[in-house]
């Protein structure tokens, strides 16, 4: 990942340093007489806590982040093969994957995090990225800014998103509403699949819960008999001395 670029550097401060960070830049800028490089870097919006995590793993755990990337493109694509009647293997074997990938990442990113609720914001995030390709650039770049909206209708801002105001009218909208839809819908049918896999695990572990309790029902029936046996031999026994010689 670049970084030589006084933007990517940028991203790369602590987040409590990125207002001083960017000020700083946008006045270098000025300075050097780029004024609208200064104007760009001035519009820049502090990343929130969660985006500003992913951003940090985009950097320092790239190919982690690849690997889920990937396996979210493979899950998409696994998942309109199902539609066709490719069967479900493939996409249970790429959401396998993707959620091994986010545990890895997860796994990095809990020192950087404060609390279990921005963890899961965090998982939110990634989640987004591996079934948003629009999400998954900003985070590639390392420049998100905000958490995706659970909607999948928008709400991301970085560096090349689309000024406020632009883009409710005018041509190209009813193109973007239809992306939207789509990368909603993606995100439904990769839930689906994951409440799916959760399901077949918990029957899973049911079923060994229940053929364990069986087999130990069958041991304690066997110990049963062996006991009313002895009993019986033992009676036989009280029997025969009570009789006598």
């Amino acid at each position: 990942m670049p970084g030589e670029d006084p933007v990517d550097a940028l991203f790369a401060l602590p987040l409590d340093e990125f207002v001083a960070g960017r000020n700083a830049l946008a006045k270098q800028l000025r300075a050097d007489g780029d004024r609208e490089g200064a104007r760009r870097v001035a519009a820049l919006r502090k990343p929130a806590a969660a985006a500003w995590v992913v951003n940090q793993l985009a950097r320092t755990a790239p190919a982690e982040t690849a690997a889920l990337l990937e396996a979210g493109q493979r899950v998409a694509e696994a998942q309109a093969g199902a539609l066709r009647g490719a069967g479900s293997a493939p996409l249970r074997d790429a959401a396998a994957d993707e959620r091994e990938a986010l545990r890895h990442l997860l796994d990095r990113a809990r020192p950087l995090v404060r609390n279990d609720q921005q963890l899961h914001r965090v998982a939110d995030t990634l989640r987004a990225a591996a079934t948003d390709p629009a999400v998954a650039e900003l985070v590639t770049g390392g420049r998100l800014t905000a958490e995706p909206q659970p909607s999948g209708f928008g709400g991301l801002d970085g560096p090349d998103a689309t000024p406020a105001g632009e883009g409710a009218t005018g041509p190209g909208v009813e193109h973007r509403l239809e992306e939207a839809a789509r990368r909603a819908w993606r995100r439904r049918v990769a839930d689906l699949a994951r409440q799916a896999e959760d399901a077949e695990r918990d029957a899973e572990r049911l079923e060994r819960r229940a053929s364990s309790a069986e087999a130990e029902a069958r041991a304690r029936r066997d110990d049963a008999d062996l006991a009313r046996d002895e009993a019986r031999a033992r009676r036989a026994a009280a029997d025969e001395a009570a009789a006598g010689p």
